[in-house]
Parts: C-alpha cells; sequence; structure tokens
C-alpha cells in the first residue's frame, strides 16, 4: 500500500496489481447525515443525486450512456458518515472515466430545474424507504436517542426538510465540505506511473480547506417507546450506551455483539430462535462515534409473541449482570470476531478503503493487521467487568412497533 499527500491535503492511497486490466477509484467525503448542522436535514443525500444531474461540459445522458457503456460504472452512496463515489473503468477507458469523474464532482451544476426533479424523486424514496419497518425503526430510534444533535437526522431527510432545499445551501454545502482536507481517495487496479501521475494532477484541482467534524452528545436513554403500526410483524428496539471510539475499550463492543445477537451462535438467536422459535431475524451491532457510542439490538417477531419476548430480554439484561464467560469461549469469540474482519477486507481493495476510511473519519492509521493486534489484547477478566459493570448499571432505550 502506498500513500502520498496531494497540494491540495487530499490523502491518495494506491495499490499497484499488474495482472488486473481495470482500475478502482473510491473517493470518500465526510459529508454524511452528521454533518448537517445548520443545513436541511438529507442535503447531503440530495447533494449525490445532484451529481448525476451533468454539467456543462457533459449532459445527464451522456454520463449515464458513458459509465454503463464502460462496464463498471460510476456508482455513489451517502451514509451518517460519509458520501461516498466508486467507479471501476477498464484500463482501455481510463483516460475518459477519470477526467469525466472528475469534471462532474468538480464542476457540478446546481440547476433549480434539476433540484425540482430530485426532490420529487426523493419524495419517493423516502416513502419507499416507510415501507421497511426495520428502517422507519432505526430511523426513529436514531432520532430519539440523539435528539438535538445532528446525528439525530434521517439520512434521506424528511418531506419537510426535502422543501428547504435550494440552489443556495446546496452549493454552499458542496462549497465547504468537497475540499481536499475533508476527502480521501483510494485506487487499486493497473496502476503505472503515469496513470498516477494523472489521477494525482486530476484531484489536485479540488481546492484545499478545512477538515470537518460533528459534535456527539450524550444518548438520551431510559425511556420506552411504542407504536401501533399495521406491520405482519412486531419489531423491537434496544438501545444501550456504549464505549466511543477514543476509548481503547470500545474494541469490547464488537466481542459483545458477537456474543448476543451477531449470528447463528449469538445468545438471543439460539434462545429465541433455536429454542424457543419466537423470532425470525435478530441481530446486535455497534454504532461508535469519537466520544460516544451506541449498541442496538433489532428484533423481529410474531405479533402474538410481544410478551414474551419482553419476558426473554428481562432475562439477557440479567444474564449479563452476571456474566462470567470462561477463557475457552472467549477465546473462541475473539477468533470469531479477528476472521469477521479478516473476510470483510481480505481484498486489496477493501483493505485500501478500510484503511483510508480510518484515517479520514477516526483520525486513526489503523490498518487491518492492527485491528488484529488490538482484539488479541483483550482478556476475559476486563470483558466480563465491562459487561457486568454495564447491565448492572443498566440504562437503556426501547422502541416497537406492535
Amino acid at each position: 500500500m502506498n500513500k502520498v499527500i496531494l497540494n491540495n491535503c487530499l490523502p491518495f492511497f494506491w495499490t499497484h496489481q499488474k495482472d488486473t486490466s481495470v482500475v478502482s477509484f473510491f473517493l470518500i467525503v465526510k459529508a454524511g447525515s452528521n454533518y448537517e448542522e445548520g443545513y436541511p436535514a438529507g442535503i447531503a443525500h440530495f447533494l449525490e443525486h445532484l451529481f448525476f444531474k451533468g454539467n456543462k461540459t457533459y449532459s445527464k445522458k451522456d454520463v449515464a450512456h458513458y459509465f454503463e457503456y464502460i462496464g463498471g460504472g460510476l456508482h455513489a452512496s451517502t451514509s451518517k458518515e460519509l458520501v461516498s463515489f466508486e467507479l471501476i473503468t477498464p484500463i482501455t477507458y481510463f483516460d475518459k472515466a477519470l477526467e469525466m469523474m472528475v469534471s462532474l464532482l468538480r464542476e457540478p451544476n446546481f440547476l433549480l430545474n434539476d433540484i425540482e426533479e430530485e426532490r420529487r424523486v426523493i419524495a419517493q424514496e423516502i416513502a419507499l424507504y416507510e415501507d421497511s419497518p426495520e428502517d422507519v425503526l432505526l430511523d426513529w430510534l436514531e432520532y430519539e436517542v440523539w435528539k438535538g444533535s445532528s446525528l439525530a437526522n434521517p439520512i434521506l431527510g424528511t418531506r419537510e426538510s426535502l422543501e428547504k432545499i435550494n440552489v443556495e445551501n446546496i452549493s454552499m454545502y458542496y462549497e465547504n465540505f468537497f475540499v481536499g482536507n475533508n476527502m480521501s481517495l483510494s485506487c487499486c487496479g493497473n496502476l503505472s506511473e503515469e496513470r498516477i501521475e494523472k489521477i494525482k494532477t486530476a484531484f489536485e484541482k479540488f481546492p484545499k480547506g478545512e477538515t470537518k467534524s460533528y459534535c456527539v452528545s450524550l444518548p438520551n436513554l431510559g425511556r420506552n417507546y411504542y407504536i401501533k403500526k399495521d406491520f405482519a410483524q412486531s419489531y423491537f428496539a434496544y438501545v444501550y450506551k456504549a464505549f466511543g471510539k477514543n476509548d481503547e475499550k470500545h474494541w469490547y463492543e464488537y466481542l459483545l455483539c458477537d456474543y448476543v445477537g451477531s449470528g447463528m451462535t449469538s445468545l438471543l438467536y439460539q434462545r429465541l430462535r433455536e429454542e424457543l422459535q419466537l423470532i425470525y431475524d435478530v441481530s446486535m451491532y455497534y454504532d461508535g462515534y469519537p466520544n460516544n457510542g451506541i449498541l442496538v439490538i433489532q428484533i423481529g417477531a410474531d405479533k402474538m409473541q410481544k410478551e414474551k419476548i419482553l419476558e426473554e430480554m428481562n432475562n439477557l439484561h440479567e444474564h449479563l449482570s452476571k456474566l462470567d464467560l470462561d477463557e475457552e469461549s472467549f477465546m473462541y469469540l475473539k477468533e470469531k470476531v479477528k476472521n469477521q474482519f479478516i473476510i470483510d477486507y481480505t481484498s486489496p481493495c477493501a483493505k485500501l478503503l478500510f484503511t483510508s476510511r480510518n484515517e479520514l473519519v477516526n483520525q486513526t492509521t489503523y490498518t487491518l493487521e492492527d485491528i488484529i493486534f488490538q482484539i488479541d489484547q483483550l482478556n476475559v477478566t476486563t470483558f466480563n467487568q465491562v459487561v457486568q459493570k454495564r447491565f448492572q448499571e443498566l440504562s437503556y432505550s426501547s422502541f416497537s412497533f406492535i
């Protein structure tokens, strides 16, 4: 893996693979919904859509036809933390694909007509999203848990916030966030020295700016929420406080998620699915930010099983408050989590993107090897103490569609 900082402070990571006939580009920008304080919710996602509307050089039709023609295509997505762009091109079309990608991202058109079109499109996207109970539940819990901060913003925004997006605030958001210091570029594939120089020259067209950050308040926990919904199943979510990523103990959160609700060997899956057949789905995940974090358990179950689910969750809390995992079980747990990281980041491109994302979002230089090392340092005594303390001093919020 190679790294250089461009003249505009944009970090550029690359890996050369001489036996491949493609080049992959991954540009990530710290501009997700967590960074929308002072802007209408959903503006980052809205902006992502507008890049595909074309500009003064390339029409919308040019964009669609060319990127489909070369096979790989230009793809984009928006998350809580990032707006991401991915381009895969055969080396035959490298020059044109690079030039077009940078042109669209560096010289966008923010036309009123395009904004009105996308406002209607995203409103339909929100309507489609509302047909997914798991997604609606996630937005609801994040709104309540992080109320008062930009972390409460739904990625798509709301119908009300869409109406507030205009040429002026879209342009301001773009100018503030699409700057060298606030982005990271990763490339892998058949990268000759000549191609590397062309990439540097192209992406140095972005101006230098300021690295963005957001505030993370304490999560709002301690309440139980429910809404009657006409869904075929009941949906539950439990939210607990977790360590922020600046705390070295946050590595234990990954083990706890795996132990409680991640995969077929987890505590909840074995108990609720295999022993009692109460559920069709359960998961637990960790959302970590610099100084705070949350653990979330999501459950989908038959509507007639609500009381039994609540009883089993109380049993879970009791079990975790007295947790006494033995060394052998703990070692099994560590190996599982390590292997999940290894599988997730096995390809050169995935490892490259993983490293660049960590540096941009978390201001760390963690590689996959660093994470394996961190997990190896974890011990069963501390794990038991961390879990016991959290569930003895239990504070959580629950959310349910019934």
